[in-house]
């Protein structure tokens, strides 16, 4: 299937999709224009004005700080992202392993029944929160993918509330995931007086469609 042609020479070059018919299968490939000139060649991308107007992600800037304090020698005492340091139990590994079937298929979009059902469970014992395994649980592959793609199931540029609530200092993805979906970005300020807890009345009901609530906090500690 070629569905590129007669490139212009102002243009560095272009993609075009090569698979199935059905489109089940398919590959994306980027195709350099030989008549471009050498400027044009080096013409930057054309961000989403939403995202360069964010910058760079504040927990990558302070990883770039950390490692260069870390060349110069300076001692750094790290309580930057939080990665786990104890060793994953071998029973977790060897069951890991043992699950990984010879050929590897898409899973289905909801996830396994058996997985909803186990987390449904966990959230009964541990909170005592009855939840509804076919309609109120979505596995997803991490928290900061779930969070930031969610407003885009829940806000539109049509509606009059497109605002979304997020304690602050707190988590970046809550802003970005706002604001590239379309919507209003209300950080609500944690204060010390109140034990860094989000008090109800800082919420404006006529903006707010979404609450992100979070606790214990990142990074106060309240709870």
């Amino acid at each position: 299937m070629k569905v590129v042609q007669n490139v212009p020479p102002r243009v560095a070059g272009a993609c075009y999709i090569s698979g199935s018919a059905d489109g089940a299968v398919g590959r994306i490939y980027s195709v350099p224009n030989p008549r471009a000139t050498h400027e044009t060649s080096k013409t930057p991308l054309l961000l989403n004005p939403i995202l360069a107007e964010q910058g760079a992600y504040p927990l990558l800037r302070l990883d770039e700080r950390r490692q260069e304090l870390q060349k110069k020698g300076t001692e750094l005492f790290d309580f930057g992202t939080g990665d786990p340091r104890e060793p994953t139990d071998g029973k977790i590994r060897h069951a890991l392993i043992d699950g990984v079937p010879e050929v590897s298929r898409y899973p289905s979009t909801p996830g396994k029944q058996g997985l909803r059902e186990a987390f449904c469970g966990w959230m009964e014992r541990r909170h005592g929160v009855t939840l509804d395994p076919e309609s109120e649980v979505l596995p997803a592959t991490g928290s900061k993918e779930a969070i930031f793609h969610a407003p885009l199931a829940f806000l539109h540029h049509s509606h009059e509330r497109r605002g979304v609530a997020y304690g602050t200092p707190g988590y970046p993805v809550y802003e970005r995931g706002t604001l590239l979906s379309g919507g209003e970005a209300l950080p609500v300020e944690l204060k010390g007086e109140n034990g860094f807890l989000l008090q109800p009345e800082a919420i404006d009901p006529e903006r707010t469609r979404i609450l992100w609530i979070n606790y214990p906090h990142n990074p106060t500690g309240a709870a």
